[in-house]
């Protein structure tokens, strides 16, 4: 299943290439939390991210929780983890907006 980025504030730009690039980062870097793992949680994390031009990730919060903190936390510290994002291309604005659903999901 391939997850989106849902762009928060709506404009005619096109940031497909800039959901590609964060979507690679947080595949290397998103950890599933060792106690979640242990006691079988699972969920999704909606984080609102602020990207600057130079790929700076300058704002992170929890648009939507999971229901669990531990999710949370991880789903915010892998954001952060993840700047700079290197992207190709100019944003043709100072910064963008996003919200990113993060899945916890245990294969079983």
């Amino acid at each position: 299943v391939q997850q989106r980025l849902v762009q928060y504030r709506h404009t005619q730009a096109d940031y497909g290439w800039i959901s590609n690039a964060l979507w690679g980062r947080i595949e290397e870097l998103k950890l599933y939390p060792t106690q979640a793992r242990t006691n079988h949680w699972e969920g999704k994390v909606v984080v609102e991210v602020v990207i600057r031009n130079d790929g700076e990730v300058v704002g992170v919060k929890i648009a939507e929780s999971s229901g669990r903190a531990i999710l949370d936390q991880e789903a915010l510290a892998v954001m952060k983890k993840a700047s700079p994002l290197i992207h190709k291309h100019s944003l043709e604005r100072p910064s963008i907006t996003l919200l990113v659903p993060i899945s916890y999901k245990l294969e079983w």
